[in-house]
């Protein structure tokens, strides 16, 4: 046994001996390493909403309104909003979402994690690639794949969705 374990054991057993502590000692258990966040605590929701945008005269549907303010803004030259489906995922660090969208392209989106409350993601689009870090609870578009007389965008919302 080394020098500083057997003077160790010898205050323990003068200790006992006094009366300063009970005949059977406990040991608290060993500290755990820190292992970072859970992956829950990194999981990220993303909302995904697949619009159709018109130049022709239109308007934004009602079940787009939420969006529609943003729609107009960030897409002036198109006048008419067409909701073509939407889903949401919850998706730990690490994980995608394959989506066929109505052009017959692929989209694949990625959550690489958090960093400051933004969240990484990855998409690909008909094998174009790209990376966003939005805030938590805001919203990016992703645009510009042709579909009948307009084109697609993309909404994603994401959020940690406590």
């Amino acid at each position: 046994m080394d020098f500083a374990m057997n003077r160790l054991l010898k205050i323990f057993t003068v200790l006992a001996l006094m009366g300063g502590m009970s005949s059977t000692m406990a040991f608290a258990e060993a500290p755990r390493a820190y292992e970072g966040p859970t992956a829950e605590a990194e999981a990220v929701e993303v909302a995904l909403t697949v619009v159709h945008a018109k130049q022709a005269a239109g308007s934004v549907s009602p079940d787009l309104e939420p969006l529609g303010k943003q729609l107009t803004k960030a897409f002036p030259t198109y006048k008419s909003f067409t909701r073509l489906s939407g889903k949401t995922d919850r998706l730990s660090s690490g994980a995608s979402i394959e989506v066929t969208l109505p052009n017959k392209t692929t989209l694949v989106y990625r959550h690489l994690g958090w960093k400051d409350d933004f969240a990484t993601i990855e998409l690909e689009v008909g094998g174009k690639k790209s990376t966003v870090n939005v805030k938590d609870g805001r919203m990016f578009f992703q645009a510009g794949r042709a579909y009948e007389g307009g084109m697609i965008v993309l909404a994603f919302k994401v959020s940690k969705g406590r």
